[in-house]
């Protein structure tokens, strides 16, 4: 075997039968031998390589499109006056072909790059000589072509370089691999959504993925676009300057060519209690509709015992942002993805008060011993009227979250504008502690440190715990075993 230029090893001078007794050592000095075997297939007497000053010993692979697999075929020896097409009979007798197969030829320039042969040009003019690498395959129709991966040679070096296997995660269950797809890095959006819908037998125009985030250890929020030109690489690499092999895939239930003009939403409903009731609710509505055509729909799927009018709710941090329009676009709730929507039903009070005689303020909840103010809890809207002071305020609060009298009593009532918390005294008129600008809402102070079987039974104003993982490190593990 001897080097050549394009990084390639390549059998070279052949061992005729008299250097067979010579020593090893001999072959080559001072360094590693590599030998290239073949069981001879030559009649009985003849030489294994019958080369001759101008001949070249070429060899032969098979590219078989339909299994998108290559196998060493063998190899002959020929003058390098031999035409390239001279060496087609032999081929078509070695792999037994008739002759009116038709046969496509590359030579393999390196492992990874093929090139077309002229079979018109002898051996020496199209520069093959010992040790050269030729791949032949049947040439296919054009139906043939569309229903194979790599319908030739150049197809198929193309895709064992840029191949990688693909990690396919469920978009609902995101913690563990669904799948692993073999696709190369150059594929298109579509081919990448063709060979992803073969696997789950679905259809590709109702798929969508996500690429993976490092930062959230799972999917991004926004799932990559869809576009006729974007590559697999693109849609692993996700913009950044590393790529992953994992990709989320969703099944839809309609084109996602059509879900694209369209807003899903989950909006939580909360009873009169500010209590959640159930799981999210998942809406999905045309991008031209407005929050009016939301909450219509959203009302088919809620138990409601009152007015049968709905408001809607941007919550974000435990505090309500804002209170959307019903004329507005939908698309309006779209620019906070981090926003959780909130509805509920609008009391009956709330509709037949006056605007200059009531306003329906926000109202969170605030942990008590902290020298900011420290939201929790489910915020809500409550109906404050213009002779309202504190005092009369309380006994609403306190009927409207189902607050024991006793507890209750230990709670305070705090006007928080833009971002500083003053508490009202019992007599003060809550009207007048309102501005113009619309920078304020209500807070009630109490203790937050009930245990969480105890603050499930009022969800509206307890925290929400979480537990924390402790890892110990192999550095830290002596003395963490001394402490």
């Amino acid at each position: 075997w001897t080097p050549r230029r394009n990084q390639t090893f390549r059998p070279a001078d052949p061992y005729p039968p008299a250097k067979e007794q010579v020593p090893i050592s001999e072959l080559r000095p001072g360094s590693a031998l590599t030998l290239w075997l073949e069981v001879s297939e030559a009649p009985d007497g003849e030489p294994l390589f019958p080369l001759t000053e101008g001949h070249a010993c070429i060899f032969f692979k098979v590219y078989d499109p339909f299994v998108n697999k290559m196998r060493y075929l063998g190899h002959v020896c020929w003058p390098v006056t031999t035409k390239v097409a001279s060496l087609i009979p032999v081929v078509r007798r070695m792999l037994g072909y008739d002759e009116s197969v038709e046969l496509e030829i590359y030579e393999e320039i390196k492992p990874e790059m093929v090139d077309k042969v002229d079979v018109s040009q002898t051996l020496e003019n199209a520069e093959l000589g010992n040790g050269d690498v030729l791949v032949l395959q049947r040439a296919l129709s054009d139906e043939d072509k569309a229903s194979v991966l790599n319908p030739n040679a150049q197809r198929y070096y193309a895709w064992l370089r840029d191949r990688v296997q693909v990690r396919m995660r469920d978009f609902d269950a995101p913690d563990k691999d669904a799948f692993g797809l073999d696709l190369t890095k150059s594929m298109l959006y579509p081919q990448v959504a063709q060979a992803v819908a073969a696997r789950l037998s679905w259809d590709p125009e109702c798929l969508q993925f996500t690429s993976y985030s490092e930062a959230n250890r799972g999917p991004y929020l926004k799932p990559v676009s869809r576009a006729a030109r974007l590559t697999l690489q693109e849609m692993l690499q996700h913009y950044l300057p590393t790529s992953s092999n994992i990709l989320y895939y969703k099944k839809l239930d309609m084109p996602l060519a059509e879900l694209e003009n369209m807003v899903t939403l989950k909006i939580q409903w909360q009873n009169a209690a500010a209590q959640p009731v159930g799981a999210p609710h998942v809406l999905v509505v045309k991008k031209s509709c407005t929050i009016a055509d939301v909450l219509l729909e959203l009302s088919s799927r809620v138990e409601m015992t009152g007015t049968g009018r709905i408001r809607l709710m941007e919550v974000f941090r435990h505090k309500i942002l804002s209170v959307p329009d019903l004329a507005a676009a939908v698309t309006l709730l779209t620019h906070n993805q981090y926003a959780t929507l909130v509805a509920e039903e609008i009391a009956r009070e709330e509709l037949d008060v006056a605007p200059e005689t009531g306003k329906v303020l926000p109202v969170a909840h605030t942990n008590r011993n902290t020298s900011m103010v420290s939201l929790f809890g489910n915020p809500f809207m409550m109906l404050v009227r213009s002779n309202d002071t504190v005092a009369t305020l309380r006994p609403r609060l306190q009927a409207k979250l189902g607050v024991p009298a006793e507890e209750f009593a230990t709670w305070r009532l705090a006007m928080v504008t833009y971002g500083r918390m003053d508490f009202l005294m019992e007599g003060d008129l809550i009207w007048e502690e309102l501005n113009l600008h619309g920078q304020q809402f209500l807070v009630l102070e109490h203790l937050n440190d009930q245990p969480l079987s105890q603050h499930l039974q009022h969800p509206s104003w307890r925290r929400t715990e979480h537990g924390i993982k402790f890892r110990r490190t192999e550095d830290d593990s002596d003395s963490t075993e001394d402490a």
